[in-house]
């Protein structure tokens, strides 16, 4: 996957999002109606994925990647894929909250972090926010990793790579280094935003 398939991807999201539709799962042979009902439900869900950039994003990835391996739909891996392969790359379409190179991941002197979820509430529930993109992320990656697509060495514009964020993490959640964003991040003996 190289960046003019990247491009193309999100060419076909602003085409989606102008009401024509990109992606159809096809319709699952006669007998099968639960399991097309729920085929139909994850079509509605991928299109909302394609128009947030935060946690929610990386959960709708999970599904998403999931649903192709159990429905072997190796289009819908693809605009997976595309999708998951994007966060290495400026956006600046109208879907991302802060177009350029660090919308999904973002490097500078506070750190590696995924700056749509450090800011939650002012910072106070930046670290949970931050863990529930990243347990969703690793999934997401893990499956494209298995299909043949290993995202894990991948770098932004900013030289910052998903271990790189995970390792940040780390630093502000297990060895209570400073949070730049709250000085109580939210975090307590119990866990997090208790």
């Amino acid at each position: 996957m190289n960046i003019d398939d990247i491009k193309d991807g999100l060419s076909r999201v602003e085409r989606y999002m102008e009401g024509k539709t990109v992606y159809s799962m096809r319709r699952l042979p006669l007998g099968n109606e639960d399991m097309q009902e729920s085929v139909d439900k994850m079509q509605e869900y991928f299109g909302r994925v394609y128009v947030t950039d935060e946690f929610r994003k990386d959960a709708g990835l999970l599904g998403v990647m999931t649903a192709s391996v159990v429905l072997e739909d190796t289009l819908l891996l693809k605009e997976a894929l595309i999708q998951l392969k994007s966060y290495f790359f400026a956006r600046t379409d109208p879907y991302v909250q802060n177009p350029g190179p660090g919308w999904k991941i973002k490097k500078d002197y506070r750190g590696i972090y995924l700056p749509r979820e450090v800011e939650r509430n002012e910072g106070s529930s930046g670290l949970t926010y931050t863990a529930y993109a990243l347990t969703t992320m690793t999934q997401s990656l893990e499956i494209a990793r298995y299909a043949g697509y290993n995202f894990w060495h991948d770098s932004t514009e900013e030289q910052a790579t998903i271990k790189d964020v995970i390792e940040q993490f780390y630093t502000w959640n297990v060895e209570n280094n400073p949070f730049p964003w709250h000085p109580l991040s939210g975090k307590t003996s119990a866990g997090w935003n208790t």
